[in-house]
């Protein structure tokens, strides 16, 4: 499943960026030979060379490393230094003094890989994420949201910590009261700490079912013709529960995948219901949908090389349309970011529905 790799890959690397010491390569310096050297002078202590050869040095990479190393923790004693002053913070009586706290720790833990230190404060960190999501307000939730996963990260994709938060991860994206912002921050470390920990189909459909509840706000209307009319902070949202739903997708193995988009039980969309995600009036939604529908394609086929094939030809007319599209009431930046998002998929898609084809005439 490349895509499917390709899409952990991308995830990986936009929460944490993990610097890897350069590697030290040994260097040869070339020194130009004395005068004494080159008159001949038999007294000279460059007497051992000849006129013809060049003098070097090989500097081992044990030399360099000493001042590397020194570098390296001192920069380390800075990272952990203001990592504490964060983490003292994140526990202050003042909301924008948390907020930021929790920012700087954010920060931190995305440019720099330190297990061990974040080991032994884990029990410190994950009190102030949960108590930052159930009673923050609107920054601080969005940023302690944020913060979950890349704790998780740190120890290595601890199981018992991401069922630890998922509850009140849970809870907040139910509070109709909390900011859309937050509830979409949260729908996304949902999805990612059950990415890093997710063991049981089961837990993962129902968490699947969930999040369909959050982005089936952007369904089309009953018609089955006419997009809903939401917020643009709505459709955020709905965007956001959309691709943590596609990222859970492709840990469900390809057989039973199948089954349950196929089987007519209501377990999973309708192809027909999240085709109608295209025509939404939000850039985020449908570049979503665009994206969740190469995944549904490639886990499928891994499985089916027929998988939605009687769909395939209306699934690729609407992202032709959607990767040409020039109309002016959309935002000039948002029609470019929609034309690139929408050629990738197209180009995937026309390419699998000529395998199909090349395939059934055979």
């Amino acid at each position: 499943m490349q895509l499917a790799r390709l899409v952990l890959l991308i995830i990986y690397l936009k929460l944490l960026f993990i610097f890897q010491k350069k590697k030290k390569y040994s260097f040869i310096i070339f020194l130009p030979l004395t005068s004494a050297g080159r008159n001949g002078d038999s007294n000279s202590e460059d007497e051992s060379f000849n006129d013809n050869a060049s003098v070097y040095s090989y500097v081992s990479e044990n030399a360099p490393s000493s001042v590397n190393d020194i570098d390296e923790l001192s920069s380390n004693e800075r990272f952990e230094e203001k990592f504490m002053q964060a983490l003292e913070n994140a526990t202050e009586k003042s909301a924008q003094t948390r907020t930021t706290a929790l920012q700087n720790i954010c920060e931190i833990l995305m440019h720099r890989y330190m297990p061990d230190f974040v080991e032994d404060r884990k029990v410190t960190l994950i009190d102030c994420v949960e108590k930052s999501i159930r009673r923050g307000k609107g920054a601080e939730q969005s940023c302690a949201a944020r913060l979950a996963p890349l704790v998780v990260l740190q120890l290595g994709g601890d199981v018992e910590i991401s069922k630890e938060l998922n509850q009140c991860l849970l809870t907040t994206v139910q509070d109709k009261a909390v900011s859309f912002d937050a509830r979409a921050k949260c729908c996304t470390a949902l999805g990612l700490l059950n990415f890093l920990g997710g063991e049981d189909i089961g837990e993962l459909i129902t968490l699947m079912q969930f999040l369909e509840g959050i982005f089936s706000g952007s369904y089309l209307r009953g018609d089955d013709k006419s997009p809903v009319s939401v917020t643009a902070e709505a459709g955020t949202l709905h965007a956001e529960a959309l691709s943590a739903w596609g990222l859970l997708l492709t840990l469900i193995p390809s057989g039973d995948f199948v089954s349950l988009m196929t089987n007519g039980q209501p377990m999973l969309p309708s192809v027909k219901k999240l085709m109608g995600l295209l025509q939404s009036p939000h850039l985020d939604v449908r570049i979503a949908a665009g994206e969740t529908f190469a995944l549904i394609l490639e886990c499928g086929r891994a499985h089916d090389k027929d998988f939605l094939e009687e769909y395939l030809g209306d699934l690729i007319e609407a992202v032709k349309q959607l990767a040409t599209d020039s109309h002016k009431y959309r935002a000039k930046r948002d029609r470019k970011a929609q034309r690139a998002t929408f050629r990738d998929v197209l180009h995937y898609l026309e390419v699998s529905y000529r395998l199909v084809a090349f395939f059934n005439y055979f």
